[in-house]
């Protein structure tokens, strides 16, 4: 398998980036500069997915910035930033499955882009 620009990374078990335990990845995680990137689907609903992701980040002392709450039916955008942290994590639902994306900034060192 070619990785092109990115690279597979372990997940944290908790704090940001930390995937939501009853879910499970469909799609590999990858490093991309300092930010990492992976794909989850679960069948619990969206309510349960934002309060992991919510206390996780508030432990790890990241404040919510975005929440498009529930302006879209099954939809939901976060977005959380403590500079030089950030995660964003998009959740949908469809046909029963909890779809959930996730992107987050792992440190930021001068290795890191300025994306």
């Amino acid at each position: 398998m070619i990785l092109l620009a990115a690279t597979l990374v372990a997940l944290p078990a908790s704090g940001l980036g930390a995937p939501y335990a009853p879910a499970h990845i469909v799609a590999a995680s990858e490093r991309n500069g300092c930010y990492v990137r992976y794909q989850l689907s679960t069948g619990a609903p969206i309510a349960s997915v934002v309060a992991f992701y919510r206390s996780e980040v508030a432990r790890a002392g990241v404040a919510l910035f975005d929440d498009t709450q529930a302006k879209f039916a099954d939809y939901r955008n976060l977005t959380f930033i403590a500079q030089p942290k950030f995660l964003n994590v998009v959740i949908d639902r469809q046909e029963r499955r909890t779809n959930v994306f996730v992107s987050y900034k792992i440190d930021n060192t001068s290795t890191c882009s300025a994306r």
